[in-house]
């Protein structure tokens, strides 16, 4: 049977609108309508056995055609209107984040949906917004042309996907990559101050060596 998911791309107003409030996409009171409509979308997909609803990852977009920066969190207020429905993302553009951090956040909210959360994947094409949040790692937006930048793109994307994988499926995250290491440096945190009175004694096991030095963590 197939199962019907709705791609959703939160909009502020038509081509009117965006015109005569522009820039709408900082408009208060638009937002404020988009979600009032969302909730009745979602309301609607619910009661007519639709399988779930994604939404984008985009950044900075004045013009107010694509208002979703973090779609987790939209995904956790329309989560709260629905009973069946689940929600995600097409997608989360895995080169623009820690992956640590984003591992725990889908934890997170995939908890408060009560297994209802799914999750798409992409490593992002608009320039605009990547470009500025990815310059601390190095990356930059893709078009997958085999290009020198199009290459750490996909480097990062595989690699976050990878240490998500791990941090959700291993009790205890050890990595040491191109790029990212768990725990850092890789030999180890020294002095951790928690070790003897807490680490050791409540946390994973191989956290912490008998010197008080981290060995992995446990997300």
């Amino acid at each position: 049977m197939t199962e019907v998911i709705l791609q959703v791309y939160p909009t502020l107003g038509d081509e009117q609108e965006m015109a005569a409030r522009r820039p709408i996409g900082r408009d208060n009171d638009a937002y404020q309508r988009m979600l009032e409509s969302l909730v009745e979308l979602v309301k609607a997909a619910d009661d007519l056995g639709y399988w779930g609803i994604t939404h984008v990852e985009h950044h900075m977009h004045s013009e107010g055609m694509e208002i979703s920066p973090s779609p987790l969190m939209l995904n956790l207020y329309l989560g709260q209107h629905t009973k069946r429905l689940r929600h995600g993302q097409l997608g989360l553009v895995l080169p623009a984040h820690d992956p640590i951090r984003l591992a725990e956040e889908i934890a997170m909210v995939d908890h408060m949906l009560k297994g209802r959360l799914f999750v798409g994947m992409a490593r992002g094409y608009q320039a605009r917004w990547q470009n500025i949040l990815c310059q601390r790692f190095g990356v930059t937006s893709t078009a997958s042309d085999m290009s020198d930048a199009d290459q750490r793109n996909r480097l990062l994307f595989s690699e976050n996907f990878k240490i998500m994988k791990k941090a959700w499926a291993e009790p205890l995250l050890q990595y040491d990559g191109p790029t990212y290491q768990v725990p850092f440096p890789i030999e180890g945190i020294p002095n951790w101050p928690p070790a003897d009175t807490i680490t050791r004694p409540y946390g994973q096991p191989g956290e912490v060596d008998e010197h008080g030095t981290i060995k992995g963590v446990s997300v």
